[in-house]
């Protein structure tokens, strides 16, 4: 993730457009009203990675994050499911988003930088608290 959506935040700085910028905008608002409700937020969280990656317009880094979505799923469900962390990660993507709006590619890259590390701790933090199911396990380890 770090070497493809880090890349991405930088490119959606440069090139996402009002309407791009209001559809994320979209499914930061689902997250807040879901923030309780797991699947719905990560289902929310997952679209705003794909639009993300929508705003680039490159096609190429649509097709190589395809095969990976539902890794995806697999890690923001994990990371969700710890203390606090939905909260944390909303206000992260709000962050992101306010640079990509903002244009400003490289707080847009650092942002998803500090995002992706945090969301790396709360795996390990599940990993070793012993929350992760055995189909969890299943998923992150076809990953």
């Amino acid at each position: 993730r770090k070497i493809l959506e880090v890349e991405i935040s930088g490119l959606a700085a440069e090139r996402a457009g009002e309407v791009d910028v209001r559809e994320m905008r979209g499914q930061l608002a689902r997250m807040e009203t879901l923030i309780d409700a797991p699947e719905g937020y990560v289902d929310a969280d997952v679209e705003f990675h794909a639009l993300l990656v929508r705003s680039t317009g490159n096609e190429v880094l649509l097709t190589m994050l395809d095969p990976i979505v539902e890794l995806l799923r697999t890690s923001r469900r994990v990371s969700a499911s710890r203390p606090g962390s939905a909260r944390r990660a909303l206000r992260e993507h709000e962050e992101i988003l306010g640079r990509v709006e903002s244009g400003d590619a490289e707080g847009a890259r650092e942002g998803m930088r500090v995002h992706l590390a945090n969301t790396a701790r709360d795996i390990e933090a599940a990993l070793a608290e012993g929350m992760l199911g055995e189909e969890d396990m299943g998923e992150m380890d076809e990953g």
